[in-house]
Formats: C-alpha cells, sequence, structure tokens
C-alpha cells in the first residue's frame, strides 16, 4: 500500500503527457488525485489499527498468564438455549449421541440436511449472489428471494430449480446527448437444466438478461476445489466453461464462467479473458474464465456484473460500483478517437470509467498487421483502486491490454508488434 501511495504520488508530480489532449490531462491528474486520497485514508486506517491489534495481542497474552485462566477441559452441559429451541435441541442431541456412541438418528427427516462441502459452497454462493445484486448491484427483487426460499424449504424440496427475478433501469449513451433508458429484467436460476444440446446440462447458475430488445444468456459455474496450477485451471475451464456451457449451445452464452473460492497461485494468469486455441478471440473475448469468490472477497461477483452490463450488453451508463438507479454523466471527447469519459452521478460515489477503444483496429491510424474488427475494439478502463479492471491491467495508470490482440496504447508507435 505504501508503495501504491509513492507510485501515485510519482504519477502526479511527473512531466505532462504531450500526447494527450489538456482536457484529458486535467482528467486523468484528477482522477489519480482521488486514487491518492482514498490510498492515504486507506493506509492511515491500516496503521492505526496494526496499533490497535498489537494492544489487544498484548493484553491477551498478559491474560493467558493469569492463574486462574489455566482450566481444565469442561464436559458439555445442556444449557437453556439447547432448552428452549426445538431446532437447538434437535442439534444437541445429536452431538450427545457422538460423544456417547450411540447409534445415530438418520438426519433425512431434520429440517436441513447435512451436505457436502461443495453443495455447501454451491448454495453459499447463491445466497451471497442474491444479496450483492439487490445492495450492491442496485436490482429489485419482484419477490422476496429469501421468503422463497424459506417456503421451499419448508415443503421439504431442494432448491434445485429454484428461479428468482429481478429488474432495473439501465443506461446507453452512443455519444453524450444521445441517453437511451430502458429496463432491464434479469432472471437468475439455481441448477436450471438446458435442453437445446444432445446432452442435458445443468450449470449452477443461469442468468437471462432481457430488455426491450433482445434476450441474452450468461453461466456461473462453482467449483469447490481448489484450483493447485495453471494447467489444471486451463483445462477445467474449457471442460466444463467452453466444452459443456458454451459450445453446443446454438445461441451462445454472452459469459461462460467459473467461481472458486481460492485464488491461482500464479498471478501472471488473468483469469478474466481465456483463450481457446482453435477459436478467434474476436469471438470468444471475455466470455471464458474464472474469478476468486468466498466470504472475505466478493468483489468477483460485482466486477463480473459490471464486464456483462458495460462491455457485453452495452449499458455504459450505468454505474456498479454503488448501484445507483440514475444514468452516470457521460462527455464525448471528439478528439481524442471518440473517447466517453463518465461519472456516476451518485455524489457519495462519482466513480469514474473510460470507454475507448483498442488502436490495432482496421481501418484505424495505427492497425498492424494482425489488426482485428473494430467491433471487437472498444475497451473499458476503470481506476485501479475499484477492483472493476477485467481487462488486463498495466503497469501504467489508465492502461490496458486488448483482450483480442494483447496490445496495450503504448505498442501503437512500435514496429515489432
Amino acid at each position: 500500500m505504501s508503495q501504491r501511495r509513492d507510485f501515485l504520488i510519482y504519477a502526479l508530480s511527473s512531466e505532462n503527457d504531450q500526447r494527450l489532449g489538456v482536457w484529458e490531462q486535467k482528467r486523468i491528474k484528477n482522477s489519480i488525485k482521488k486514487d491518492l486520497v482514498h490510498v492515504s485514508e486507506f493506509l492511515r486506517l491500516v496503521c492505526e489499527s496494526e496499533c490497535y491489534w498489537e494492544e489487544i495481542v498484548d493484553i491477551a497474552k498478559k491474560c493467558l498468564n493469569l492463574h486462574y485462566l489455566n482450566v481444565g477441559e469442561e464436559e458439555l452441559a445442556q444449557t437453556h438455549l439447547f432448552t428452549f429451541s426445538p431446532l437447538y435441541s434437535e442439534a444437541y442431541q445429536y452431538l450427545d449421541d457422538l460423544l456417547n456412541l450411540k447409534p445415530l438418528k438418520q438426519l433425512s427427516n431434520t429440517y436441513a440436511p447435512l451436505q457436502k462441502s461443495p453443495k455447501l459452497y454451491e448454495v453459499w454462493c447463491l445466497l451471497s449472489i442474491i444479496h450483492s445484486l439487490i445492495y450492491e448491484c442496485g436490482l429489485i427483487p419482484v419477490q422476496n428471494p429469501y421468503t422463497q426460499i424459506q417456503r421451499r424449504l419448508q415443503r421439504k424440496r431442494g432448491l434445485e430449480g429454484i428461479s428468482f427475478t429481478f429488474h432495473r433501469p439501465v443506461y446507453r449513451y452512443e455519444n453524450s446527448y444521445e441517453l437511451q433508458e430502458m429496463d432491464l429484467t434479469l432472471e437468475v436460476y439455481y441448477e436450471r437444466p438446458f435442453l437445446d444440446t444432445e446432452k442435458s446440462y445443468r450449470p449452477d447458475f443461469t442468468f437471462i438478461f432481457r430488455d426491450s430488445f433482445r434476450t441474452e444468456t450468461a453461466f456461473l459455474d462453482a467449483k469447490y476445489k481448489p484450483l493447485p496450477n495453471r494447467e489444471y485451471w486451463a483445462e477445467i475451464v474449457r471442460d466444463v466453461s467452453f466444452e459443456k456451457y458454451y459450445e453446443p449451445l446454438p445461441k451462445k452464452p454472452i459469459a461462460s464462467f467459473l467461481m472458486h473460492p481460492n485464488k491461482l497461485k500464479d498471478v501472471s494468469i488473468h483469469t478474466w479473458n481465456t483463450a481457446i486455441n482453435h477459436r478467434k478471440q474476436e469471438e470468444l473475448r471475455h466470455r471464458l474464465g474464472s474469478f476468486d469468490y468466498k466470504s472475505s472477497n466478493k468483489k468477483g461477483f460485482v466486477k463480473w456484473m459490471n464486464m456483462l452490463l458495460h462491455y457485453h450488453l452495452g449499458y455504459n451508463g450505468v454505474c456498479m460500483h454503488c448501484g445507483a438507479h440514475f444514468p452516470a454523466k457521460c462527455e464525448y471527447d471528439v478528439k481524442q478517437n471518440k473517447k466517453k469519459y463518465f461519472t456516476c452521478s451518485n455524489p457519495e460515489c462519482e466513480a469514474f470509467w473510460v470507454e475507448s477503444f483498442c488502436f490495432n483496429r482496421k481501418g484505424g491510424n495505427y492497425a498492424k498487421k494482425d489488426a482485428h474488427e473494430p467491433s471487437a475494439a472498444t475497451l473499458f478502463k476503470y481506476t485501479k483502486h475499484s477492483g472493476m479492471n477485467y481487462h488486463k491491467e498495466t503497469p501504467d495508470e489508465w492502461d490496458v491490454f486488448c483482450p483480442v490482440c494483447n496490445k496495450r496504447a503504448q505498442d501503437r508507435f512500435r514496429n515489432d508488434v
């Protein structure tokens, strides 16, 4: 964090880039200043917390040396909590039977049957996804989803096949003065099979997006098993995301991703844009990949939704940093290759992002031999501290690698790429 702060201070004090317009330089400087304030405040809180926890550890060590805390093991006793709650009372009885090595009762008739860890991870992901859609992405449920779940469980039915419907306003800017507003409906299914292929597959989570003009689908599959290395990760993305939930479908999904609890140890792997050797990356850009998802790090799902809404569905005026229901402010820079600059209208958020284009597109002034179609050249850039960049970041501020040709802005002046 200290290195990040020092880098921002250096970036702010460096000489102006003469290749950028005055207006763009001003916007970038303002963004760096915001980053610097955020990082400095976070660093201050971390330092204060570190001192605070050091004091707690010292106090705990002193307490552990007190003679009256040196006690042996205590026998498990039935408490008032177990006495007055039927559910806890039943749980206590099972624990007591285990400790006394008595024959266990069948658990199939309990309110919530015991589940294996992979299944628990799936159900936790479902509940967490619903929470993030409502409280972070600004989607409004048509029915209370937790009431739906409760009623389903009370009828002794599993959650397989359950669905939830959400809606919210979305916004698209073709330029700074043409704002399109429409209502987006999102249907989320848990373990819903699709039968329009030779084999029946059942992805863990199916997302169906509907607006006034089109319907698009995305899939997420939860994988509890740790991903040990690059080879295993590439294999499971190919076997599950591509061969099950992408390739067999006549109408391709806009994304087929995996979610898993652990981060890959190899940090050089960019998991948001998987390439398949025999397919064009113009087609597969940001359609296959994975992200880590656990209780201590749930940002990946919001970032995935941001990618779907901005990059794949084109709702570039929606802020997924706060989920606000009003359009972001858009400024259009004709001189800088028709870039669009967005600022969230929520005064408590004011997130900033940029929509631009890869220079290496057919018909462009700097197109290389491997130039791709202009329709696949759109790029979205977000501040680094926001954690929203699904394009692979470069060491430079406000620069990313193109998901099709893997080139960055600096490469337009090189002849060896």
